[in-house]
């Protein structure tokens, strides 16, 4: 059991949750939370992390902490507000975390594919600012 998945569910238990009451409050199957709970996923999404970290009552940071920093991308290491402070809403807060994950998890993503993916985050982050003004 890795520390995250001790500490949810450790967490959990004390909540008096199930794992199957767990999943359906956060949206996260209760396979993967299971998952999670066992250290078979060592390093879940940070939308995992955020809506698992509601459930249970705790700052989403705190379960971050706990994911090794071997298997935790940098977005994930500081709070993706503090890193793009420009990002107007939660929905653009998601999208970067999300790409952040996927570049994370795909790091044998072919070169020409990350410079396209790298290029579309630029013009979003461009955009997004042009809004702000």
């Amino acid at each position: 059991m890795s520390a995250l998945g001790k500490y949810i569910s450790t967490r959990r238990i004390a909540l008096g949750m199930s794992i199957r009451q767990l999943a359906i409050e956060s949206g996260i199957s209760h396979t993967e939370i299971s998952r999670i709970e066992l250290g078979e996923r060592e390093c879940p999404s940070i939308r995992v992390l955020i809506s698992v970290a509601k459930v249970l009552g705790v700052d989403y940071l705190e379960l971050v902490q706990l994911v090794s920093d071997d298997n935790l991308s940098p977005i994930c290491r500081n709070s993706t507000k503090s890193t793009f402070p420009h990002l107007q809403n939660e929905s653009q807060v998601e999208f970067i975390e999300n790409v952040a994950d996927l570049i994370h998890r795909y790091e044998s993503l072919p070169e020409e594919k990350y410079d396209k993916l790298l290029e579309q985050v630029e013009m979003f982050l461009e955009y997004n600012t042009k809004l702000s003004y």
